[in-house]
């Protein structure tokens, strides 16, 4: 798995940093940003958070919680 670019329009690709959250009426939007322009999203209310490693759910039979954890079997 390789590390996401930051997704700020209008900027050569560059490695993120961190992700960008916010609520719309539609729902959660995140974006992967650098530090640089985490702050330039725009918004009234955002969350800015680290992004400090990768796991590749998809090399594993079982699915994988973001926190690394195993998922509880469905019903």
């Amino acid at each position: 798995m390789k590390r996401p670019y930051c997704e700020r329009t209008g900027t050569q690709p560059h490695p993120a940093t961190k992700m960008v959250g916010w609520c719309l009426r539609s729902g959660r939007v995140w974006k992967y940003s650098c530090d640089e322009h985490c702050d330039t999203f725009g918004g009234p209310n955002y969350m800015v958070a680290d992004l400090r490693g990768f796991v590749d759910n998809c090399s594993n039979d079982q699915p994988v919680h973001p926190l690394n954890s195993p998922l509880e079997a469905s019903a």
